[in-house]
């Protein structure tokens, strides 16, 4: 019940913090007792889904490429360790430090939508190009005025909130790319709110437990799942 209230304390108001828990041995059951906890809540958010869509007479979208049953090898060790490793770091391992979230969170929303647009086949116009390269200068010209002083620490303090929860919304947007294109629809969004779920957890456990302990209990994840769907 401590971890519970403390888990939901924190994503009730995110706030930031400034050291993690060191991972060891004996964080290991709450690690494992939190991934339970996201299975419950994702299979129940998963099959609420299917119903929605079904009641809807809609269909979820398309996957764009093999299903994890068709993994070979060479695939699930891609999907088991690496990928789990480049996301934590792009999308979380910036929440732990102050001058990270500086830097990192304005970079990694900028680059995530651009990504997205050229997904959907959406071309910026150049007034916004423009418009976005003058807005990342001022925002660096007021960093590099403000570092040396604690003026942008509070800044990050109050926005961290705001910080933590587009963090979990953009890495959830960002397995859109799972789909194809052409099958998603304004409500097939709904169909990455389960990555939704894990990057709230996974944002918990990187700030208090580390990046390594949130690269381990994503990694365990995406092999659970691999293993579930290679045995059915």
């Amino acid at each position: 019940m401590t971890l519970a209230k403390d888990f939901l304390g924190y994503i009730s108001k995110p706030y930031f913090y400034r050291s993690e828990e060191k991972l060891a041995v004996k964080t290991l059951p709450r690690l494992g007792a939190l991934l339970l906890a996201k299975f419950i809540i994702i299979v129940a958010v998963y099959f609420a889904i299917i119903y929605l869509f079904g009641s809807l007479d809609s269909q979820s979208p398309d996957r764009a490429g093999p299903s994890l049953r068709d993994y070979g090898p060479r695939r699930a060790f891609k999907l088991i360790i690496i990928l789990p490793f480049l996301e934590e770091l792009f999308f979380r391992a910036w929440l732990r430090r102050r001058g990270s979230i500086k830097i990192m969170f304005p970079v990694v929303t900028c680059l995530s939508v651009w990504f997205l647009a050229r997904f959907f086949g959406l071309a910026p116009s150049p007034l916004m190009l423009g418009c976005v390269a003058v807005l990342f200068l001022l925002y660096f010209i007021w960093i590099y005025r403000s570092w040396a002083t604690d003026m942008s620490d509070r800044f990050i303090d109050r926005i961290f909130p705001f910080v933590f929860w587009i963090s979990a919304l953009i890495f959830a947007l960002m397995h859109l790319t799972n789909y194809k294109v052409e099958n998603i629809g304004p409500l097939d969004v709904l169909i990455v709110t389960p990555q939704f779920i894990a990057g709230i957890f996974y944002g918990y456990i990187v700030k208090r437990y580390g990046f390594w302990a949130a690269f381990g209990c994503h990694a365990v994840w995406n092999g659970s799942l691999t293993v579930i769907a290679q045995a059915l």
